[in-house]
């Protein structure tokens, strides 16, 4: 795993497990709302890092420079945003990944980004942090998922 993706995980971690021990219930909603939009981040600059990652590993510099530059604009990677960009690449990887997600993880990452988008034009969620702790325990594992198949582990 690419030691940015294994230190962006441990802070998010450790701000989970710090959050977890917060008593007061409109604080902790708060809270969960600040941890919507970081997972959202933690996701967006994953699949930015494990892309980049690959193109710097295996193309030209040229190529590698052009693709580093389009990922660092995506963003909104509900799933299939996700299925899309990993079919630009090859549609292997799109298959890969239809088939070995869950139906909870899609529906983490689904959720996710649209909570954070609510949130970011000051809508109302009734995101609670229990949920947006099981969303990112969900998205930890298909950040793995993309990881192993654009580096050919799966």
């Amino acid at each position: 795993m690419l030691a940015s993706l294994t230190k962006d995980r441990q802070k998010l971690d450790n701000l989970y497990a710090k959050i977890s021990v917060v008593n007061e219930t409109e604080m902790k909603a708060q809270w969960a709302k600040y941890l919507c939009v970081l997972t959202s981040g933690y996701l967006e600059n994953s699949v930015r890092n494990i892309i980049s990652d690959y193109a710097q590993n295996k193309a030209t510099n040229p190529l590698a420079n052009f693709i580093q530059k389009k990922v660092k604009s995506i963003t909104n990677l509900k799933n299939t945003n996700i299925i899309d960009l990993l079919n630009s690449f090859d549609s292997e990887w799109g298959e890969k990944y239809k088939t070995n997600i869950s139906d909870e993880q899609v529906d983490a990452i689904n959720s996710i980004v649209a909570n954070r988008h609510l949130i970011a034009h000051g809508r109302n969620v009734g995101i609670t942090y229990i949920s947006v702790k099981n969303y990112y325990d969900d998205i930890k594992p298909s950040v793995n998922l993309i990881y192993q198949i654009v580096n050919n582990e799966i």
